[in-house]
């Protein structure tokens, strides 16, 4: 992969954690989702081994139940 493509996998993927930990759910689906694609469109590369293993759970947790555009609420612990 080019250099800057990497740097925009990883700008996706770290926007979205950080929104995530900012509590900015919304913001966190839309840029993990962009890094998700973009790593499925280079099979992966270029995306780290502990980001792929945390990427799908996440989106997991975050991806809306039922018909709407807002991300799922956190769980209650």
């Amino acid at each position: 992969l080019v250099g800057s493509e990497m740097c925009i996998r990883d700008s996706y993927y770290l926007r979205g954690m950080a929104a995530l930990r900012l509590e900015r759910r919304n913001e966190a689906l839309h840029y993990l989702s962009l890094a998700r694609e973009e790593a499925v469109a280079s099979d992966g590369a270029g995306l780290r081994d502990e980001w792929a293993e945390t990427l799908g759970p996440t989106l997991e947790e975050l991806m809306p139940r039922g018909a709407t555009h807002r991300a799922s609420a956190a769980a209650e612990e």
